[in-house]
């Protein structure tokens, strides 16, 4: 696994349900850490309510769309308060 290019990593990691065995399998070495993190375990749910959606994050879909690419779950809110809160990785808000 760690002699495959990252573009082939990042499907495997991609099938694993899993976050456990995904956090798990990133903890193994720096290289997988590194593929793993940022854009499979803070990449699995987003939540978001439409009204209150900051433009930073569209926009962040729009120019990152590998990251897009990454979302599990996805559960949108439109109007109302969400009990369970906003939840949306802070990478496509910077």
């Amino acid at each position: 696994l760690l002699f495959l290019p990252p573009e082939l990593v990042e499907p495997i990691a991609a099938d694993i349900d899993s976050p456990a065995d995904l956090l798990n399998l990133a903890l193994t070495c720096r290289a997988l850490h590194d593929i793993i993190v940022p854009f499979h375990l803070h990449f699995r749910k987003l939540s978001f309510n439409m009204s209150k959606t900051p433009l930073a994050f569209w926009y962040g879909i729009i120019v990152k769309p590998r990251l897009a690419r990454c979302f599990r779950t996805v559960h949108v809110a439109h109007n109302k308060p969400d009990e369970q809160g906003d939840f949306y990785p802070s990478i496509l808000v910077q």
